[in-house]
């Protein structure tokens, strides 16, 4: 009787099962936002009502989109004299958002 050969999982599996527990970890790993993250949330999530009031931007019900980053960045955070480690912050600020919020 022949045994059967086990085979090895998929590239696609692999990447199905890291993705579930990366998603997993940031559900459950909540961190607490500090008031610079917090201001700064609050910051862009001002910028786009005024925006969408304006009919600058389209309507919608969500504020992270790549058209409405891009022009906070293109329009807002040039303007703002402030040193590279600080734009990164509100990178880093935004994509917390983006996992914790929406």
């Amino acid at each position: 009787m022949a045994t059967p050969i086990a085979t090895a999982p998929t590239a696609d599996y692999v990447a199905a099962m890291a993705r579930q527990h990366a998603t997993h970890n940031v559900a459950s790993n909540r961190r607490s936002n500090d008031r610079s993250y917090e201001a700064e949330w609050k910051n862009f999530m001002n910028w786009v009502n005024m925006m969408r009031e304006n009919n600058d931007l389209p309507p919608g019900t969500k504020y992270l989109t790549r058209e409405n980053v891009d022009l906070y960045f293109q329009t807002e955070v040039v303007a703002r004299i402030i040193q590279p480690t600080g734009a990164r912050r509100i990178v880093s600020s935004l994509q917390r958002m983006a996992n914790d919020i929406e």
